[in-house]
């Protein structure tokens, strides 16, 4: 896991903003069996707003959504999923 978060930190460069789709977040989660608490840690935000993206509530826009997508890609790309 240390290799991952070295890789986040790593890979931690402004993204081109683009839509998240929340099945995808949790198919990402799950990939690795990190919990919602784990990956809200990551991007910065409370367990709970993460929830609501996974959902569909509501949606990640800006600062947020480019953490969000660096962590997405990076776990994909270690994972190779």
């Amino acid at each position: 896991m240390s290799e991952l978060l070295a890789g986040l930190v790593r890979g931690a460069v402004a993204r081109t903003a683009r839509r998240m789709d929340p099945g995808e977040l949790r198919r990402i989660r799950l990939s690795v069996l990190f919990t919602q608490d784990l990956m809200a840690g990551l991007v910065g935000v409370p367990r709970a707003t993460y929830a609501s993206w996974e959902t569909g509530r509501h949606t990640p826009r800006g600062a947020r959504l480019s953490e969000l997508i660096c962590v997405c890609e990076e776990i994909q790309r270690q994972t190779g999923t």
